[in-house]
């Protein structure tokens, strides 16, 4: 009787102790994040100058185009390294559409277009949560993330104008939302982002060159400067994290 009284009064000791110890101690936190990205890339207006060429001599037109959008997709990576600071990357694939363009050439405003062409863009750079990890002490919430970092993306031009490609560098941000499914390892995020381009001019150059050729009826030669633009985006992604 005497040693079940004292196996009693043990155990009673021995279980909030227990108890305590899950509660103080933390989740494990889950540092890797691998996700599947689908988009969608929203139409960019490109405005520059551009000097076109004939055997007549040469004249300068301001041009404003208008590059279409398209879908996106590819897949990211981010990893938590310590409190709430990580870093990400991210590969994507984008079909653009035709980009329209309006050129002010000779007192005229006269309209085009250039044919779709593809990118590939690499990001990468830091990501901060703004909402705090989960622990024992509370229910998985949803969370919220910013990020920024650099861009470079390579462009694809269609062989209507030539081919080839051209690398465009900018500078990236956004903000990601995060929701919970039933497991710990799987949820699904939502995301808006911008990428502010430094636009190369060579495909802007062969698409003027390629359409006042045709304008013209007679071989012309174009030099684009474009300037810096916007590109914005949206996606969702299934997060998987390790």
């Amino acid at each position: 009787m005497k040693r079940l009284v004292a196996f009693a009064f043990i155990a009673t000791l021995a279980v909030p102790v227990a108890a305590r110890a899950q509660i103080i101690d933390p989740v494990r936190p889950l540092r890797l994040t691998v996700s599947p990205i689908i988009g969608y890339a929203m139409t960019t207006t490109v405005k520059g100058v551009v000097s076109i060429s004939t055997p007549d001599g040469t004249q300068f037109a301001n041009f404003e185009n208008k590059v279409g959008g398209g879908p996106t997709s590819g897949i990211a990576a981010d990893y938590l390294l310590v409190g709430r600071l990580g870093v990400q990357g991210a590969l994507m694939y984008t079909s653009r559409g035709a980009t329209n363009t309006t050129t002010a050439f000779n007192g005229d405003l006269i309209p085009g277009a250039f044919p779709a062409g593809s990118m590939i863009t690499l990001k990468a750079g830091g990501r901060f949560e703004l909402v705090e990890t989960e622990s024992e002490l509370q229910i998985y919430h949803p969370r919220a993330y910013v990020y920024g970092g650099g861009a470079l993306m390579r462009e694809s031009f269609s062989s209507a104008v030539g081919g080839g490609s051209a690398i465009h560098p900018g500078i990236n941000g956004g903000i990601d939302a995060e929701i919970a499914t039933p497991s710990r390892r799987v949820s699904v995020r939502f995301g808006v982002q911008d990428t502010y381009y430094f636009w190369r001019n060579q495909g802007f150059s062969r698409g003027f060159a390629n359409e006042f050729t045709s304008e013209l009826g007679t071989e012309a030669f174009a030099l684009a400067d474009a300037h810096n633009a916007h590109v914005f985006e949206v996606n969702a992604a299934l997060a998987f994290h390790f």
